[in-house]
């Protein structure tokens, strides 16, 4: 509250500083790939295998996740767990990197260790958000970044002034 409130006061943010933030740290503002993803969870390898064995002789994905899946609240969405980033569910993402679009993945150990098998339908490739519609966010952290250092320079600067005497006989 007081660096916001006494520090804070003195730091502004210029359209340049901004615009250098952004080109610097371009990674921040980039949604990552995502891949569109149809799953059917089973709890054991031995269970999956021979619904697999369905799917690769042609059966339907989503009639097969309707009626096989314990993944809960997928029986009604037939698997479609739509589009997955790798910060959501790490392993099936993973595995969506290397399946071919629209053919069904070999047994992967999920993220809850049960099993599953996918299939990608649809990939999102990385995109970088526009300054536009993230210069407030990239206002705040510089902001951030500012009254930190300014709190830090203040601190020294209280430090620097201030004398310290120690009566070794009183003590």
């Amino acid at each position: 509250k007081f660096t916001r409130q006494v520090i804070g006061q003195q730091v502004n943010v210029t359209e340049d500083e901004i615009s250098e933030y952004y080109n610097s740290n371009i990674s921040e503002f980039t949604v990552p790939q995502e891949y569109h993803i149809m799953e059917i969870q089973m709890a054991t390898a031995e269970l999956l295998a021979p619904v697999i064995e369905e799917l690769r002789g042609g059966a339907d994905f989503g009639a097969l996740a309707a009626q096989h899946t314990i993944r809960a609240g997928m029986k009604a969405t037939k698997g479609d767990l739509g589009f997955v980033q790798k910060s959501r569910y790490p392993r099936l993402w993973e595995a969506g990197a290397k399946v071919p679009l629209n053919k069904i993945s070999d047994i992967v150990i999920n993220d809850e260790g049960t099993y599953s098998v996918i299939k990608v339908v649809d990939v999102k490739q990385p995109t970088i958000l526009p300054i536009d519609q993230v210069v407030s966010q990239v206002q705040a952290r510089i902001l951030d970044l500012k009254r930190s250092s300014a709190t830090v320079d203040w601190l020294k600067q209280r430090r620097d002034k201030s004398s310290i005497e120690i009566f070794v006989d009183v003590l």
